[in-house]
């Protein structure tokens, strides 16, 4: 079946979603981050729940379509970026603008705030704001560089949560915790638990310590290296105030519920384990942070 590209229809629905918003607050939707906020109270007072199902899966549809239009378009316009009508393998996820490096999903975000309360969109489009202005690409990493590719990886990351659990791993400090409910949902299940003992765990925890090792990059320094001295081989890690962060080798740790051992003590999960390093950061401390025992 061929898929109907969204561009083309981008003015009209951008335009459908200032008239719905018009009708219902009385305010002229401004193409900007304003816009957004107002465009989260329009979505506030959307109420669907008296719908028969047809009707609600309906509104909810077009409602997506033409406010996930503008709320694209002006990430798009701000943000820079351009439209994919989907990306590969992620076709649950809708159209996606595509900027440094980040895939934002404004249909699928919409949809989600009308059929489950959150995210609230104009904290996510600020989310996706600070995302998008740390990203290594934006920051002038050269193509094929260790920085594009650990990108690359945390992107997949946040597209499987995303996907599988609709929430959104937005590189804030909070979406570790997000990140901790998504592994417990992995060791939860016995059949999962023995296809991460395999090859598909060392992908899971390369993907999922990529994103751990870009909050750590991005909200306390540091750079990523590959094949330093005493780091085990290819092995990608964040080089931060004279130790490394293994984000691979802790996630593989955590998928199978071992302790992390950090300085003195141990953790148990991705959000303790960052708070460790940041303590050791402030403190100047070079505790064992490499994810072995």
């Amino acid at each position: 079946m061929t898929r109907i590209s969204i561009v083309p229809r981008l003015p009209d629905l951008c335009q459908g979603a200032v008239v719905a918003v018009k009708d219902t607050l009385g305010i002229e939707l401004d193409p900007s981050s304003l816009g957004v906020e107002t465009l989260e109270s329009f979505l506030e007072q959307v109420d669907i729940g008296e719908l028969a199902d047809l009707e609600r899966d309906e509104r909810v549809a077009d409602l997506s379509l033409r406010c996930g239009a503008f709320l694209g378009e002006v990430a798009r316009k701000e943000l820079g970026g351009e439209w994919h009508d989907a990306v590969s393998g992620r076709d649950k996820l809708g159209p996606a603008v595509e900027t440094s490096g980040h895939h934002l999903f404004p249909m699928y975000a919409v949809s989600a705030r009308l059929t489950r309360g959150s995210p609230n969109v104009s904290a996510l489009y600020e989310n996706w704001r600070a995302a998008v202005e740390l990203s290594p690409i934006r920051m002038g990493a050269p193509e094929g560089s260790i920085d594009r590719d650990m990108l690359a990886f945390a992107e997949q990351a946040a597209m499987d949560v995303q996907e599988n659990v609709v929430e959104w791993l937005d590189y804030s400090v909070e979406s570790l915790e997000l990140l901790d409910q998504w592994l417990q949902l992995l060791r939860s299940e016995p059949s999962v638990q023995k296809t991460l003992a395999g090859p598909v765990g060392h992908v899971v925890a390369l993907k999922f310590g990529s994103y751990l090792g870009e909050i750590v990059r991005r909200h306390l320094g540091g750079s990523w290296v590959r094949n330093e001295p005493g780091l085990p081989p290819e092995i990608p890690a964040v080089s931060i105030g004279g130790f490394h962060v293994v984000a691979p080798g802790v996630m593989m740790q955590l998928l199978h519920s071992d302790a992390v051992v950090v300085s003195d003590g141990a953790v148990y999960t991705v959000r303790d384990y960052f708070d460790a390093v940041r303590s050791a950061r402030q403190t100047d401390l070079q505790p064992s942070l490499t994810g072995r025992e």
